[in-house]
This record gives C-alpha cells, sequence and structure tokens, in this order.
C-alpha cells in the first residue's frame, strides 16, 4: 500500500497500465501514465525508495524518510483529526487509485513482462 500511495502521491491519479519487471524475488513493477512519465517500484527492498521517470531521459531517485509518529504532517496526527472530524486526509481519487494499482501489480506481477490495464477509477 504504502509504496504506491507514495507513488499517487508523486504522480498523481491516472495510472494507465503496469508492469512486473523484476523476479519472483524482488517484483518490480513499471507504472505507466500519460505523456510518457512512467513510475518504477521495487515491492521487497530493504530501503524505501521510489525512481521516478520523466520525459525520454530525466528521472530521480526518492528515498523516502519520514518520522512515521511525530511532527504535524505525520501518520499519528493525521489519524487523530480524522478520527475527530471524519475529513480524510487525501482526495477520495487517491484512494480509489492506490487500490486500483494494488489489484493491478497483483496481476502483474503473475505475467512478467506483460502489460496490465489498470482498472478505471471513478473521476480519473
Amino acid at each position: 500500500v504504502h509504496t504506491f500511495e507514495t507513488m499517487v502521491m508523486l504522480m498523481g491519479t491516472g495510472a494507465k497500465r503496469v508492469m512486473q519487471t523484476g523476479t519472483a524475488l524482488k517484483p518490480v513493477i513499471a507504472i505507466d501514465y500519460a505523456a510518457g512519465r512512467r513510475g518504477v517500484a521495487e515491492l521487497c527492498s530493504a530501503g524505501f525508495e521510489l525512481f521516478v521517470e520523466y520525459g525520454e531521459k530525466d528521472g530521480v531517485l526518492v528515498p523516502i524518510k519520514q518520522d512515521f509518529w511525530s511532527g504535524p504532517d505525520c501518520f499519528i496526527p493525521n489519524l487523530l483529526k480524522f478520527f475527530e472530524t471524519g475529513k480524510p486526509p487525501v482526495q477520495p481519487q487517491e484512494t480509489l487509485t492506490i487500490m486500483a494499482l494494488i489489484e493491478a501489480g497483483t496481476a502483474a506481477v503473475d505475467r512478467p513482462y506483460e502489460w496490465v490495464p489498470v482498472p478505471a477509477t471513478p473521476g480519473a
């Protein structure tokens, strides 16, 4: 969940298709977006990082480092705010996109090197 959550935060909604390009022991999922944008996520990595490719030759490795517990924008304060207000801290479309990526990514792991469409989500 968190790998795809970070991908959606970086790339936005609107993923078109995914492909498993790694191995059974170390799945790697390529995620295609419109306009030639692609994100790549390692699903079994010792660290937590994403490589985001943009354009034909540009990309960036994004290490994900966050203090999980403290700070105004971290998990626990946002969770408590959600229970107090009932308002989720993200847009519903982002959550639906994450779930669609999990569904397509799971199918892609069983079909290496084959593009798997990401299910359409309402509002996409």
